[in-house]
C-alpha cells in the first residue's frame, strides 16, 4: 500500500540506523513499498547483500547506503541527520549473553539521546527510532536527534522492558501502555527500559523548555539490573532539573526545538533473518538450535509469550513514523503462543522432535549460573544463559496492544505468526541443505 498523495511521499529523507539488522532491514523495505520516503539513509557498520541489492532494486538515488557505527564520534552522525524528514532508529545490542555487558549501556541508551538531540535540531519530522542500541547509544542518539531537529521521534523497544510489575501480565488483567514498571529479567530488558524512560523525559522536556543539567547516571542504574531504577536514572540523566548543579555544567535551555518521541514495545519479532543461521548469540529464540535438534531439554512449558511477524512489526513502525503521537508508549503485537506450543510448533514445521526432556527451573537456574561462569573464563557462550532462564523464570507477562494498535490505525488482524515461523525454519534448512548438513 503506498501513502503517497499528489504531494510526493510524506518524507523526503528517512535515516534508518541498524538497516542491515532483522527488523531494520524490513523497516527500509516497508518505507520503499509504501512509498513513505523519496530516500532512505541507511546506516549500518558494514553493508550486507540484502541492503545492496535492495539498493540495486530500487537505486542509489533513494537508498543510500551509509557506513558507520553508534560508538564512534556523535558529529560523525550529524551529517546524516542533514535534511532528514525523518529518523527510524533500528540498531540494537540485543543478547541473553555478551562478553562485552558494557554494551548494553554503552548501545542502548546514551547515543540514542545523542542522536535524537542533533535530530530535533536539523528539523526532522519524523524519526523512528527503532529498537536503539541499548542505553548509552540511545542517550546519545536522542542528544543528536534534538540538536537536529527533529520533531518526532519513534524509540522502537520490547515488551521485555516493561518488566513484571506486580498484578499486571496476566490474561485477567494485561499489561497496558499506561501499566508502571515492573522488575526486569535480564540486563537487555532492564537497559532498554532505561533507554524508553529516556526517550519519553526528553520529549516531556521539551514541552517545559526549562534548562536542566546533563546527569551521567543511567549505567548504573542498568548495572543493578532494575528497569524501575535504570528508568529512574534515565529520566534524570536526560530531563529532570537537578539541586545543587556543577559550576560551569551544560545546560538544556529556553529555545531548543521541541523533540516529538514516542515508544513502540514490540513483542517478540519472528521471521526469515539470515543470523538465524550462525546460531548462538545470534539466535535469540533458539529457532536455529531447535530446528538441528541441539536443544536437549526445555523449561518453562506453561510461559506464554507473544509474538509479532517482522514485515508487521515493521509496517508498525512505520505507521508510528507516521502516526505516532508524542509522549506515548505503544505495546504491538497479540498472537500468544505458550513455550510448549513454541517447541511443538517448530518441531512440526521442521521435522524435528521437540527436546526430549524438561529441567524444572531452580535446576536450570543453578546451572546456568556455573555455564556463566565457565562463560566468563573461557569467553565460549553457554548454551542457556542465565538471562534467558531468569526471562522464563518470570513467568507469563501478556499485554493488551487494542488501543495501540487503534491509535496507529494498524492493519489487523496481523498475518498467521505460524507463517513467519515457517519462513525462520525455512532459512535454516535451506542454509544447512546448502551445506550438505542436516539435524542428525
Amino acid at each position: 500500500m503506498s501513502t503517497q498523495g499528489e504531494q510526493g511521499p510524506p518524507f523526503g529523507t528517512v535515516l534508518v540506523t541498524g538497516a542491515s539488522g532483522f527488523v531494520g532491514f524490513h523497516v527500509v523495505e516497508a518505507l520503499l513499498q509504501q512509498n513513505v520516503a523519496g530516500v532512505v539513509r541507511c546506516l549500518t557498520r558494514r553493508p550486507t547483500p540484502e541492503l545492496e541489492q535492495l539498493q540495486r532494486s530500487w537505486g542509489e538515488a533513494r537508498v543510500q547506503l551509509c557506513v558507520g557505527d553508534l560508538l564512534g564520534p556523535p558529529s560523525a552522525l550529524a551529517p546524516l541527520l542533514s535534511g532528514c524528514g525523518g529518523l527510524v532508529h533500528c540498531a540494537a545490542h540485543y543478547r541473553w549473553w555478551t562478553r562485552e555487558p558494557g554494551l548494553f549501556a554503552a548501545l542502548n541508551v546514551d547515543a540514542t539521546v545523542a542522536l535524537m538531540r542533533l535530530a530535533a535540531e536539523a528539523g526532522v519530522r519524523q524519526p523512528g527510532l527503532f529498537a536503539a542500541l541499548n542505553v548509552d547509544a540511545t542517550v546519545a542518539l536522542m542528544r543528536l536527534a534534538a540538536e537536529a531537529g527533529v520533531r518526532q521521534v519513534v524509540h522502537v523497544s520490547t515488551v521485555l522492558a516493561a518488566g513484571c510489575p506486580p498484578g499486571w501480565g496476566s490474561a485477567e488483567r494485561p499489561l497496558t501502555p499506561h501499566a508502571p514498571p515492573g522488575p526486569t529479567a535480564s540486563r537487555y530488558a532492564a537497559s532498554k527500559a532505561a533507554a524508553d524512560a529516556a526517550v519519553l523525559a526528553m520529549a516531556a522536556e521539551a514541552g517545559t523548555g526549562t534548562g536542566t543539567e546533563e546527569g551521567v547516571e543511567v549505567e548504573e542504574a542498568v548495572a543493578e539490573g532494575g528497569a524501575m531504577a535504570a528508568g529512574a536514572a534515565a529520566a534524570a540523566a536526560a530531563a529532570a532539573p537537578q539541586e545543587g548543579a556543577r559550576p560551569g555544567a551544560r545546560r538544556r535551555g529556553r529555545g531548543r526545538r521541541r523533540l516529538r518521541a514516542c515508544v513502540v514495545c514490540l513483542a517478540c519479532v519472528v521471521g526469515p533473518d539470515r543470523r538465524l543461521v550462525g546460531g548462538g548469540e545470534e539466535d535469540v529464540l533458539r529457532i536455529a538450535d531447535l530446528v538441528r535438534g541441539k536443544v536437549p531439554a526445555s523449561l518453562g512449558h506453561d510461559t506464554t509469550f507473544t509474538y509479532i511477524g517482522v514485515r508487521d512489526a515493521a509496517a508498525a513502525l512505520v505507521a508510528a513514523l507516521l502516526r505516532g503521537q508524542p509522549g506515548r508508549r505503544y505495546l504491538v503485537g497479540n498472537q500468544r503462543l505458550t513455550t510448549g506450543e513454541y517447541f511443538d510448533l517448530i518441531a512440526r514445521l521442521s521435522g524435528t522432535p521437540p527436546p526430549p526432556r524438561r529441567v524444572p527451573l531452580w535446576l536450570a537456574a543453578a546451572w546456568a549460573r556455573a555455564a556463566a561462569g565457565w562463560a566468563a573464563l573461557t569467553g565460549i557462550p553457554p548454551q542457556a544463559p542465565p538471562d534467558l532462564i531468569r526471562t522464563v523464570a518470570y513467568g507469563t507477562l501478556l499485554f493488551d496492544s487494542s488501543s495501540s494498535e487503534a491509535e496507529l490505525r494498524l492493519d489487523v488482524p496481523y498475518r498467521s505468526i505460524e507463517e513467519a515461523f515457517r519462513e525462520a525454519v525455512l532459512t535454516v534448512q535451506e542454509h544447512d541443505e546448502g551445506r550438505g548438513t542436516s539435524p542428525p
